[in-house]
């Protein structure tokens, strides 16, 4: 049991950084602001993602109990998902795709 404990805290942790290093980049690189309207999204959008991401994040590393955990890991789920097919869509090469996205 406590292999599993340490694997879901080793991966809990390591999403959270990357959504976090995400949260960053969506607020401050001016190239992800060229990336996002390169896919055809709003500014404003970008904000929210970046404010819902910091959230999801917050959710995961609280000490809380329930299905909020669960949420935000379907939230970063579909965020990825989203992401794949925005990309694919505008057409996109994937060597161009990065991982905070």
């Amino acid at each position: 049991m406590k292999g599993i404990k340490v694997t879901y805290w080793i991966t809990t942790i390591f999403i959270s950084l990357m959504m976090l290093m995400s949260v960053f980049m969506y607020l401050t690189a001016p190239q992800v602001k060229a990336g996002f309207a390169h896919l055809g999204y709003p500014d404003y959008f970008r904000v929210e993602l970046a404010i819902a991401k910091f959230l999801g994040v917050i959710a995961l590393l609280a000490p809380v109990k329930g299905r909020i955990k669960e949420w935000a890991y379907f939230g970063f789920f579909a965020c990825f998902v989203s992401a794949f097919i925005a990309h694919t869509t505008v057409g996109d090469p994937a060597n161009t795709w990065v991982w905070y996205s």
